[in-house]
């Protein structure tokens, strides 16, 4: 006899809300995508969009994106909305880690 386990992708709470479990298998990353969803969603609570790549050890990418009708950002301009946008946050962020290290 085979022994099955039942796995629970998602749930709905009776406030309607859904709760998606995510079984990622770097933990350390899942963990620190949660919570970088939920900092977004906290900061822009009139989200009109949003955009979310990933990729593999091998480079592989698989990405989502889900944006509102109204939104000022057309389907077609966000790739490179979203690319000038981290562009300038990584631009940014090794700026900041050049010159901690100039001050050391």
């Amino acid at each position: 006899m085979r022994d099955s386990v039942a796995r629970i992708g998602r749930v709905r709470l009776k406030g309607g809300a859904d709760l998606h479990i995510i079984d990622g298998g770097n933990a350390v990353l899942t963990n620190s995508f949660l919570q970088a969803a939920e900092k977004i969603v906290d900061l822009c609570p009139d989200m009109a969009g949003y955009a979310i790549v990933s990729w593999d050890f091998k480079g592989a990418a698989t990405r989502g994106w889900e944006h509102d009708k109204r939104s000022p950002v057309r389907e077609s301009l966000i790739p490179s909305y979203v690319r000038d946008i981290l562009l300038k946050e990584v631009t940014k962020v090794q700026t900041l880690e050049d010159l901690q290290e100039t001050d050391e």
